[in-house]
């Protein structure tokens, strides 16, 4: 420390010349941490102008839509879990449809 600063810091506690030291670095180390972090900055920034990545081709997209799956066949062992009958599935049952139909014509609350 300079000789002036220990005159002023003679009479003081421990924690008092640490909050007068901290107040009369403070803005210098705030601006050497701005000049540091700037510097680090202009490092890592490209300049003039950038590479483009060009123009290409379409390709393929990721998903192949000409091959899909096939829908699952219907066992003929295979029951109706809505009326119960063998031979088909309840989105392919006659009954099910039908009462389908009968509850979208009529109105709701009913």
């Amino acid at each position: 420390m300079d000789s002036e600063l220990q005159k002023q810091h003679e009479n003081m506690k421990a924690y008092d010349m640490i909050v007068h030291l901290r107040q009369l670095y403070q803005e210098q180390a705030r601006h050497e941490r701005f000049e540091i972090s700037k510097a680090l900055f202009q490092g890592t920034k490209r300049k003039g102008k950038g590479k483009s990545k060009g123009k290409r081709a379409k390709s393929a997209s990721k998903y192949d839509l000409g091959v899909l799956k096939p829908k699952a066949k219907v066992a003929k062992d295979d029951y109706c879990f809505h009326c119960g009958n063998t031979g088909h599935w309840k989105r392919n049952c006659k009954v099910y449809l039908e009462e389908l139909k009968k509850k979208k014509g009529r109105p709701k609350g009913q």
